[in-house]
């Protein structure tokens, strides 16, 4: 096979065109050192240099207006394009710069002198890390003072029988709670499964005791973690348990015209406390897998952060809520806030595009992006019932051009 045969058609966004030259600039970034009184001087490399190519390439023919428009049109259009080279093939850039030249001598032909450079990716690593290892600092001081409040607040010594009996109902429809988590990773979800269930089984011994109770229960919601290698059903188990409402028993009418007793008191307080380090916790566990989690676009990182800050408020406007707890919370929501959406992340909006006319999805995700592979979230953004009638003359949500 010649060389020639191995040159490959030439376009940009899809739009064609044909080559009469071609130019490409590599090399490495080096800063030559020099300095006084020393004859030697000192190269420092920098990394390799952005990669750039040039093509004097041509549209011409009876449509060659037509041609001209549409490549000027993906010449200008924001973000990265693919862009089919003649020899080095594929690749992902964005446009330096673009020329486009026509002479009246030549009749049906535009040149175009076009600049791309290879378009990479946005990284900012060490921002990254610094701050999701200060969520991971933030969740582990709440899920100390979390602990430490419940054990502060929770008492059954001294009190009539009914106050433990209702712990114990409140600790079973916990229990309840996790055996209704569904998990996909057979081994994980067994073990969360096992410690769910010996909750149930050792409620006697666990009960009268705060400081032998918590433990087990944030062991127990800590195991959430290994339930799925999907980040979404384990954010949906803990959202579940953030979100819970464990049922705290009504002070009769009676007592409250005749004044509560210490022991009723009592009764509502540890109910209270215990919810509450069950909301805690699984909120202090969700947080940085809401960090890590991969969000298509801003709105929906905006939209998980919410949910996990909505939280937060609720539980820091909890009465008697201790000084500790609260600064562990206000500090995940600080860090929290600082993480999602990730500092080394740019990500593209959602916008509306009016959709003029019925069309198969496919179709809509090409016109869009020249991406098939977006077209899945297309369909379950908008709710699209059959993926060959996108419904025309309605506002769509559709990522903004990637």
């Amino acid at each position: 096979m010649g060389w020639k045969d191995q040159l490959r058609k030439a376009s940009f966004r899809g739009i064609s065109f044909f080559v009469d030259a071609s130019s490409s600039d590599f090399g490495r970034r080096n800063i030559l050192h020099e300095y006084p009184l020393r004859d030697t001087p000192y190269s420092e490399d920098l990394g390799r240099k952005a990669r750039q190519f040039t093509i004097e390439a041509y549209v011409l023919g009876d449509d060659y207006l037509g041609k001209r428009d549409a490549l000027i049109t993906a010449c200008e259009r924001s973000g990265q394009g693919e862009l089919i080279h003649p020899s080095y093939g594929q690749k992902f850039v964005t446009v330096a710069a673009c020329r486009v030249e026509e002479r009246t001598s030549e009749g049906r032909l535009a040149r175009f002198s076009m600049t791309f450079a290879e378009a990479g990716e946005r990284v900012f690593p060490a921002a990254r890390k610094d701050v999701f290892s200060r969520l991971i600092s933030a969740k582990d001081n709440l899920l100390s003072k979390a602990q430490a409040g419940f054990e502060k607040s929770y008492q059954t010594l001294g009190f009539p029988q009914f106050v433990l009996g209702t712990v114990k109902n409140t600790v079973r429809a916990f229990a309840n709670t996790l055996l209704s988590i569904k998990g996909s990773l057979e081994g994980g979800f067994a073990e969360f499964y096992y410690a769910a269930r010996q909750i149930v089984d050792d409620i006697d011994n666990l009960t009268p005791d705060a400081a032998k109770l918590a433990p087990v229960i944030m062991s127990s919601i800590s195991k959430v973690d290994h339930i799925s290698d999907d980040p979404k059903e384990v954010i949906q188990a803990y959202t579940a348990l953030m979100n819970t409402k464990l049922e705290i028993p009504v002070t009769p009418a009676a007592v409250t015209v005749l004044g509560e007793t210490s022991s009723r008191i009592q009764e509502r307080k540890n109910v209270g406390a215990f919810v509450n380090l069950v909301k805690r916790v699984a909120l202090a566990q969700a947080a940085p897998v809401v960090a890590e989690n991969v969000y298509p676009t801003l709105q929906d990182a905006l939209s998980a952060r919410n949910k996990i800050l909505r939280v937060i408020d609720q539980q820091m406007e909890v009465i008697d809520l201790d000084d500790d707890t609260y600064q562990a919370l206000h500090d995940l929501q600080k860090t929290f806030s600082e993480a999602l959406p990730a500092p080394d992340k740019d990500l593209p909006s959602i916008v509306h595009y009016e959709n003029s006319q019925t069309k198969p999805s496919l179709v809509l995700a090409y016109d869009l992006y020249e991406n098939l592979n977006l077209e899945t979230d297309i369909l379950q953004r908008n709710h699209v019932e059959h993926p060959g009638f996108v419904p025309g003359g309605i506002a769509l949500e559709v990522i903004r051009d990637v």
